[in-house]
């Protein structure tokens, strides 16, 4: 039988959260906290196997999304946006999934 996992996970200021710290660790960046001045530098993680900023379709080909693209300038966005204590800042989806079955 085929297992899978799914979590969500809401991250808000409430919590104390630095939405670049955690962009930085989770893919293992180099990420300066412009709201904060701090630089989290996660460089040295050899465990991120895959990491990618998606856009929506309809914006994804657009020339002046470029800033969007750079992951530090997209999280810098997003904390100096969200001026709320309460502000939700990002979530993280995480999904795993089974092996298709082999074929042989």
């Amino acid at each position: 039988m085929a297992s899978y996992f799914v979590r969500i996970t809401s991250f808000s200021r409430a919590k104390g959260t630095r939405i670049t710290r955690l962009a930085a660790y989770r893919a293992g960046e180099r990420i300066r906290d412009e709201r904060g001045g701090t630089t989290y530098d996660y460089s040295k993680r050899d465990d991120v196997g895959y990491k990618e900023i998606v856009l929506p379709s309809h914006l994804a080909e657009s020339a002046d999304m470029d800033w969007a693209r750079n992951r530090s300038t997209l999280w810098n966005t997003v904390e100096q946006s969200s001026t709320r204590r309460n502000a939700q800042l990002g979530r993280e989806v995480l999904v795993h999934l089974p092996h298709p079955p082999r074929r042989g």
